[in-house]
């Protein structure tokens, strides 16, 4: 993820298990959870579930 009008890193998740040839939703939010280490949690929906990964 980069701030908007930069190409600098402001964020990088690393790897993430998915499964190829699927049809993905992925999106970054905000993580208001308290405490937290990570600035945003990365949410990926499949169709039939939608999975969070606190980073």
């Amino acid at each position: 993820m980069t701030v908007a009008g930069s190409k600098d890193v402001a964020f990088d998740s690393g790897e993430l298990d998915l499964a190829g040839g699927s049809d993905l939703m992925i999106t970054a939010v905000p993580n208001v959870d308290g405490g937290a280490v990570s600035p945003v949690n990365l949410l990926v929906a499949d169709g039939i579930a939608v999975l969070r990964w606190t980073i």
